[in-house]
């Protein structure tokens, strides 16, 4: 699994209380080489926190699922990893092909947690904005 973005849209300094609602861009996911989800518009610091809050509630039961839905939109979830056991099993709304490839677990957090670390330090540098 690979994950890509491109920020395009961030609040004016004065703006950034409100950070979630304004920091935008292209989200992408890979799988196996193959596009599997791609979103303009995405509220990637919105995400990022769901992210964040969801590894602090389950460092010691990486066996959760997780499952996203943006204030942004009407359809959920968003994106969901469902633990099946052996790792975790992707769904999007915004899917372009059904995965039924289970993900290694390790693997797919250590992604997710990547992408946090860089949009964090990327919106620290840029807006002095901080994720909660």
């Amino acid at each position: 699994m690979k994950i890509e973005y491109e920020l395009n849209s961030m609040p004016a300094k004065d703006w950034k209380t409100y950070s979630q609602a304004y920091v935008e861009g292209v989200f992408r996911i890979y799988i196996l080489d193959e596009l599997y989800l791609e979103e303009s518009g995405f509220l990637l610091a919105e995400f990022a926190s769901v992210l964040k809050r969801w590894f602090k509630e389950t460092q010691n039961d990486n066996n959760s699922d997780f499952v996203y839905e943006s204030m942004d939109s009407d359809e959920a979830p968003i994106l969901s990893f469902k633990n099946n056991g052996c790792g975790f099993i992707i769904k999007s709304v915004w899917e372009r092909f059904e995965c039924d490839v289970v993900l290694d677990k390790s693997r797919v957090l250590e992604k997710l947690n990547s992408f946090v670390e860089e949009l964090s330090e990327q919106l620290e540098s840029d807006l002095g904005i901080s994720l909660s």
